[in-house]
């Protein structure tokens, strides 16, 4: 199977695009947001630093693909395609290591996204994470799709449910605990359809 990287991904409502440059101030803004970050990585809020220094991972990943499966989009910025309004980041990308070892597996593609909270509750976090599931089965071709949820953040684990994705493990790092959800390939080609 030849696999090809697209440079967008759409949804009914949402665009999925590369990063650019442009993209530092609402890049900033979202890192800035203690209820984005309260669950995702350290807890903790972005300097705008932070944010420029990531922004530059990003975008050199962008060049030279990210790690992992041919075609995997990696991070990607979410705008509303009616209005192109910057909503957040969505990704399929390698887990990180830690959280496979500790989940008892080599290596994963992760599912992953983050959203500005005036985007929260109007259902696009379940649009991205569906298309994604798609786009990870259907054009990269992976035979595993995962994903980790803080246990408190009772929205993003909702949303992986919907997405498809079913719990496994539920394990502690860091002092957090966290919930892991997966789906197999074989798992998505049964799934009920409609």
């Amino acid at each position: 199977m030849v696999v090809q990287r697209l440079d967008t991904i759409e949804t009914e409502r949402l665009r999925l695009r590369p990063v650019n440059g442009d993209d530092l101030e609402p890049l900033a803004a979202l890192g800035a947001d203690r209820e984005v970050m309260r669950y995702i990585g350290s807890g903790k809020p972005q300097s705008r630093r932070e944010a420029g220094h990531w922004l530059e991972h990003l975008l050199a990943e962008s060049t030279t693909g990210p790690a992992g499966p041919p075609g995997l989009p990696g991070w990607r910025v979410v705008t509303a395609k009616s209005a192109g309004d910057w909503i957040g980041l969505a990704a399929l990308k390698c887990l990180a290591q830690q959280h496979a070892e500790v989940i008892g597996i080599e290596s994963a593609v992760e599912l992953g996204y983050r959203l500005a909270r005036r985007y929260w509750g109007q259902g696009y976090a379940t649009e991205l994470s569906r298309a994604l599931v798609r786009h990870g089965f259907e054009h990269v071709g992976l035979p595993l799709l995962v994903a980790i949820a803080d246990a408190r953040n009772l929205a993003s684990n909702r949303v992986l449910e919907k997405a498809g994705l079913i719990h496994r493990k539920t394990y502690a790092i860091h002092g957090r605990t966290i919930r892991f959800f997966a789906l197999t390939a074989e798992e998505y080609r049964r799934r009920p359809t409609g």
